[in-house]
Parts: C-alpha cells; sequence; structure tokens
C-alpha cells in the first residue's frame, strides 16, 4: 500500500497520550526562579555570615547584596546565601543562571583573582556551610567592565554529584579588612529538564498519516462509496496504529465519514474527530482515529 502525504490545512488538535513509549520533545523546567527584587524573593534564602558583621540582604532595584565596607572601612567578611531545598534527583542537565555585578568602580574587579564570588552547589546542607561538602559551580562570567552594569552569568552546570531530593546552590561573598567590592545578584534561575520513566519499554506507540483521496464525497473519488470506507477500515485494522491522521475526507449528512469508521472499527475502543466538523458538503477536511486505552481527545479547532 502507498500512502501519499499531503500539505496539511491548519488545523490544531489537542490529545493527551495515555502510559505510551512516546519520547516527547524535553522543555526547560524551571525547578527555581527567585529575581530577589522582593523581600519576600529575598527571604526564599537563607543569608548565613560565617564571619564579619555584614551579611547579604536587599533592595528592590539591586536585588540581593553583600558588602563588606562600611562607615567608610572594608572589614573582613565571608557570607552565604542558600537556597531552598531543590529536588533535582529526577532532573537531567540541571542548570544555574543569574544576573550580578559589582561595584564601585574603583573595587570593582577586587578579589576576582582570589576567589570572593563564587556558586556552589550541594546534595546534602548540613544547615551550615562550613561543615557541608559543596561543589563549586564553574565558569562563572566575572568580565564586569563597568561599575554597578549587570552581566549574565553564564550557564552553570549543576553536576551529578549535587543532585539529590535535597539539592542547595548558594553564593559564597568574600571580603578583606584592607580591599572590598559590593557584589549584587539577582534573576536566580534553576532550570533542567525532567528525565521520562518509560513504564513499558517494549511497547511502540504508532501514529499513521494517510491522504485517504475523497473519502465519503458522493461527487468525487470512488463511486461506491460504502466499499471505500469498509477497505479504509480493514487497512486501519491491519495497520494496528495508534493514531490515524487522515487529510482528504469528507464528512457531509450521507456519509459522516469519521463517524462510519469509528463504529466499523469499534467504538469501544476507537475514537474520532474531524475538523471542521461541519457537514454537508464535499470539502476536504483533516480527520484523526485514535485508540481510546492510549489517547484522550481533549479540543480541536
Amino acid at each position: 500500500m502507498i500512502l501519499k502525504i499531503q500539505k496539511l490545512r491548519k488545523v490544531v488538535i489537542l490529545l493527551i497520550f495515555l502510559g505510551l513509549n512516546v519520547v516527547p520533545l524535553q522543555a526547560q523546567t524551571i525547578i527555581l526562579d527567585q529575581n530577589f527584587l522582593t523581600e519576600a524573593s529575598f527571604n526564599t534564602f537563607t543569608p548565613v555570615s560565617v564571619s564579619g558583621t555584614q551579611n547579604w540582604f536587599f533592595r528592590t532595584s539591586y536585588g540581593a547584596l553583600c558588602s563588606g565596607y562600611t562607615a567608610g572601612q572594608s572589614f573582613e567578611n565571608e557570607d552565604w546565601l542558600i537556597s531552598p531545598a531543590m529536588n533535582l534527583l529526577d532532573a537531567e542537565s540541571p542548570e544555574l543562571t543569574f544576573s550580578h555585578t559589582r561595584g564601585n568602580a574603583a573595587v570593582m574587579n577586587e578579589g576576582v583573582a582570589q576567589g570572593w564570588y563564587k556558586a556552589f552547589a550541594t546534595a546534602n546542607f548540613t544547615g551550615d556551610p562550613l561543615t557541608t561538602q559543596w561543589i563549586e559551580l564553574e565558569g562563572i562570567n566575572q568580565n564586569v567592565t563597568t561599575a554597578w552594569q549587570y552581566i549574565p552569568s553564564g550557564v552553570l552546570a549543576i553536576p551529578d554529584a549535587a543532585r539529590s531530593e535535597n539539592s542547595r546552590i548558594a553564593f559564597r561573598y568574600i571580603s578583606s579588612n584592607t580591599q572590598s567590592a559590593t557584589w549584587e545578584i539577582k534573576n536566580v534561575k534553576v532550570t533542567g529538564r525532567l528525565e521520562v520513566t518509560n513504564p513499558n519499554p517494549d511497547a511502540a506507540f504508532k501514529i499513521t498519516n494517510w491522504n485517504i483521496e475523497w473519502l465519503g464525497c458522493d461527487t468525487n473519488g470512488p463511486t461506491n462509496e460504502s466499499q471505500q470506507i469498509n477497505n479504509a477500515v480493514s487497512a486501519m485494522l491491519a495497520m494496528d496504529s495508534d493514531i490515524y491522521c487522515i487529510q482528504e475526507i469528507s464528512n457531509t449528512t450521507l456519509n459522516p465519514t469519521i463517524n462510519s469508521l469509528v463504529s466499523l472499527m469499534g467504538s469501544d475502543d476507537w475514537g474520532g474527530t474531524i475538523v471542521p466538523a461541519s457537514t454537508g458538503d464535499c470539502n476536504q477536511r483533516q480527520g484523526i482515529i485514535y485508540k481510546k486505552s492510549k489517547v484522550q481527545f481533549v479540543s480541536a479547532m
């Protein structure tokens, strides 16, 4: 049998696939998304001061800030800003991104070479950043060339060793008693692709696209419409696909074609729809027929 594929008119059909061996297109899933521009957003993270009297805080226009400079003097500090727990166990290739800047102009690059501005991840936060086994997320774009100008962090991969049901990311700020800069962070996102667990790896899901050429039209195509419909049913049952995407099908009052096909194939097991569903002419339409055990019809337009 030769199946001809013809250019489709604009058709949108929404389906839910039930328990199938289908590998969907994987879109990034947002796991964490905090802009730090509100107190509520900032408070989802936990600031922890390991040394020094300064700590992380927030400002509406700037996000999360940490600075070792106050009252005209720099102070030695180590301050952490730690995320809430995230389930990364089922997330494939999780990544961290954020926007950040430093200032003021005279000291904005102070401490970059020493590693004062870093991001980390862990699979098990102990409650104390000093006893937690952190993994540094390397590759942060530190190229701030203009004070207070935000730059993208770049995409930071969260390694498998930091993935668990209680993963966390954290930002660590350091300053000395002679030099300090302000580090500002906002628009923090952790994204990943959810892994799909296939409950039935041996089952195949089949979709057949078929230009059926004037099926159901009594003025064009074969003269024996009943025979054509019966032949189409026999072919579809023999192919045993899960969805049939059909082009050039009519839906006249005399030959409600989709309903006829479904009835002959077995309406307990099969469903179908046609777009548009109006009757009374031989206009060529698009339709689908599907196994109810594999697909749930939602809507069409």
